[in-house]
C-alpha cells in the first residue's frame, strides 16, 4: 500500500505473508512514518484480539492494504475480575 491518509478508525488487513497474523484485519490506532499502530479484529465476531490489553500490531505500509472505515472505535477498558 501507498502511504495515503489514514486515519485513526481505518480498517486495514494484513498480507497473508505477514508473520503470524496474515490476513486479519486491522483497525489503525495511530499512523507512523512507517506504516501505522493497529489492534487485530478477531476474524470470527471481529471484537479486538486481546492478550493482555489490545493486541497491537506496527506494520509498515507494503504490509497491508487499505479496507475501509468503522463507525465506532473500540476503547480498552480494564475488564474486573480478569
Amino acid at each position: 500500500m501507498e502511504k495515503e491518509e489514514l486515519k485513526k478508525g481505518d480498517i486495514v488487513q494484513l498480507k497473508p505473508e505477514y508473520p503470524n497474523f496474515g490476513g486479519m484485519l486491522v483497525i489503525v490506532d495511530e499512523l507512523k512514518a512507517f506504516g501505522i499502530q493497529g489492534y487485530l479484529m478477531h476474524f470470527e465476531d471481529f471484537t479486538a484480539t486481546r492478550y493482555k490489553g489490545r493486541a497491537f500490531v506496527h506494520p509498515k505500509f507494503e504490509d497491508f492494504e487499505y479496507c475501509g472505515r468503522v463507525e465506532w472505535i473500540y476503547e480498552d477498558k480494564e475488564v474486573e475480575n480478569s
